[in-house]
C-alpha cells in the first residue's frame, strides 16, 4: 500500500503525534516504541529511556568529537517531560525528503496501522 502526503501535512501530523505520545508518556509513565523510534531518529541517539522518578527522558548520543578512547563515548541528554513546554522535541524535527518519509511511516503506523506502507511525499 502507498500513502501520499504533502510536506505541510507531515509536519503538522508529526508534531500532533509527538504531542499525543508525550501526553501518553506522562500518563502511563513509559515510552511507546514509536516515540522511542522518533526520538532516536531526531537525535541520532543510541538509546532512549524514561526516568519515572524525575520525569525525564534521557537520550544517549555518541560523542563523535572526542577521540580520547577506542570505545564510543555516550553523552546523556536529559529533558523534562510535561504536557507543555517541550521545545526540545519541536526543535529536533528535520525537514529533508528522507526525514519526511520517515515521519510519514510513523504517521502511518499510528494513524492507519500500516507498518510497511510506502510513503510518497509530494
Amino acid at each position: 500500500m502507498t500513502t501520499y502526503f504533502n510536506k505541510s501535512e507531515i509536519e503538522n501530523s508529526i508534531k500532533d503525534l509527538a504531542t499525543i505520545q508525550l501526553k501518553e508518556c506522562v500518563e502511563c509513565e513509559k515510552l511507546s516504541e514509536d516515540f522511542i523510534d522518533l526520538i532516536k531518529y531526531n537525535f541520532s541517539a543510541k538509546y532512549v529511556s524514561f526516568d519515572t522518578s524525575k520525569k525525564l527522558i534521557e537520550i544517549g548520543v555518541e560523542d563523535t568529537e572526542g577521540k580520547t578512547s577506542h570505545y564510543p563515548v555516550i553523552n546523556v541528554l536529559s529533558y523534562p517531560v510535561s504536557e507543555s513546554k517541550n521545545k526540545w522535541l519541536d526543535n529536533s524535527f528535520k525537514n529533508k525528503m528522507n526525514d519526511l518519509v520517515f515521519y510519514g511511516r510513523l504517521i502511518n503506523r499510528k494513524k492507519y496501522s500500516h507498518r510497511n506502507a510506502e510513503v510518497v511525499v509530494m
